[in-house]
């Protein structure tokens, strides 16, 4: 094997970068990439990026797979060559963000996503949206009391029907009864 110089150092393991490319080491890539060492070490440990046969890395080629790993429909080998989703775009791209395959895309679908919570909590503070746990709450207090009112009718009303020979009678008091009974129903207010 050929012995290369470079700077002040021979390193016989090392070949001859392909003609054209520059290849640089760890501390440098870091350093352009704005990563730790141990970064670049943990993206080569996952097959993002690859050393040159001479031991460094060439940038160009570095950027390029970097994009293509952050890409989250790329084809794979390891994934059978299927694209990441299997849910289709509405389950990928639930907001129609176009571009929501790159990093800068699923970047800008969080973004509309934190948006569109903060709206919901801001109608939620001004009381236009309620909670639908609360709303069943409320109203089934509000029917536990309608029925606890109206089984009480019976009871109050039957003493003073019973009296009454007269049918009309009997039928203003039971309506007069009813009437009041709707009347609390619709004036009924949930604790809060």
């Amino acid at each position: 094997m050929k012995s290369i110089s470079y700077g002040n150092r021979t390193d016989e393991k090392a070949q001859a970068p392909i003609s054209g490319t520059r290849t640089i080491g760890v501390s440098e890539l870091a350093r352009i990439l704005g990563i730790s060492r141990e970064r670049v070490y943990q993206l080569e440990r996952e097959g993002k990026i690859a050393r040159e046969p001479d031991g460094k890395f060439d940038l160009d080629k570095v950027r390029a797979d970097l994009n293509r790993n952050l890409d989250i429909r790329q084809k794979s080998p390891a994934r059978g060559d299927r694209p990441a989703s299997i849910g289709g775009d509405e389950a990928t791209n639930p907001l129609g963000v176009s571009g929501a395959n790159t990093l800068a895309g699923v970047q800008l679908q969080h973004e509309i996503a934190k948006a569109m919570k903060a709206q919901l909590e801001v109608k939620r503070l001004k009381g236009i949206l309620v909670d639908a746990g609360q709303v069943k709450q409320e109203v089934s207090e509000m029917i536990s009391a309608a029925r606890s009112r109206a089984l009480v009718i019976p009871s109050k009303l039957a003493p003073l029907v019973a009296h009454e020979t007269d049918v009309r009678a009997c039928h203003a008091i039971i309506e007069r009864e009813i009437k009041a009974f709707l009347t609390s129903m619709a004036e009924y207010r949930p604790a809060t």
